[in-house]
């Protein structure tokens, strides 16, 4: 017998009469975000989140109303203060730099 060229009878007669089929293909998985097409000369740094809260800076137990500083760095260099108190922010309040104090 000569069937057609694709024998499809005697394909349909090997399978009970049934055309074999494919199992659908997925679609391929597209990425969520695509791309950008072009990208910004510079890096641009993004912003991340501080999750510490600030805390006021300890204040030395030996450090006591009244007592006399010696300044370490900046203009007054060298020159001695009086402790006053310590602020929220944890800097410490001096008052000094005058003359009668520099001897």
């Amino acid at each position: 017998m000569i069937y057609h060229k694709r024998d499809i009878r005697a394909i349909k007669a090997k399978n009970g009469g049934v055309f074999s089929k494919h199992e659908k293909k997925l679609d391929p998985e597209v990425p969520a975000v695509k791309s950008p097409k072009f990208y910004p000369a510079d890096d641009v740094k993004t912003h991340v989140a501080n999750r510490r809260k600030p805390k006021p800076t300890k204040l030395r137990a030996s450090i006591t109303l009244g007592m006399v500083f010696i300044l370490m760095a900046g203009r007054f260099m060298g020159k001695r203060v009086i402790f006053l108190k310590q602020l929220g922010l944890g800097l410490l309040l001096i008052t000094g730099v005058f003359i009668a104090m520099a001897n």
